[in-house]
C-alpha cells in the first residue's frame, strides 16, 4: 500500500519498479523489482481472462434466457464464445487512442444508462 501511495503521489515511468527498487536494501532490489513486475504482468493477464471468461458466461446465460431455455450452452460454446470476445478484446486494445476515445463515450452512456 504504501508503494502504490507513492507511486500515485510521485508518478513516475514504471513507479512500481521504481519505488521497489528505491527503498528495497541493496542485496534484494533488483529480485524484489523483477518479482514486483511480473506480479503486476500477472494480475493484469489473469484480471483480463477472468472479466472476459464472466463475459462469455453471461452472455450465453442471456442467450440462454432469450430463448426459454431451450438453448443450454456447452463448455465449447461458451470456450468459442470467450476467444471471440479475448480477440476483439484484442482489436480494440490495439486501435489508436482517438478510436478508443470514442468507444469510451459509449461505454460511459451504457454505464450511465
Amino acid at each position: 500500500m504504501a508503494l502504490g501511495e507513492l507511486a500515485s503521489a510521485a508518478p513516475t515511468s514504471g513507479g512500481l519498479y521504481f519505488w521497489t527498487y528505491k527503498y528495497a536494501s541493496p542485496n534484494w532490489r533488483n529480485s524484489l523489482s523483477w518479482i514486483v513486475g511480473y506480479s503486476n504482468t500477472m494480475g493484469n493477464i489473469a484480471g483480463v481472462a477472468s472479466i472476459v471468461w464472466g463475459g462469455a458466461v453471461q452472455l450465453m446465460a442471456a442467450v440462454s434466457i432469450g430463448s426459454n431455455l431451450t438453448f443450454t450452452p456447452t463448455t465449447p460454446q461458451i470456450f468459442a464464445v470467450y476467444v471471440a470476445l479475448l480477440l476483439l478484446t484484442g482489436i480494440i486494445a490495439s486501435t489508436a487512442t482517438q478510436s478508443i476515445a470514442r468507444l469510451q463515450w459509449v461505454y460511459c452512456t451504457l454505464n450511465i444508462l
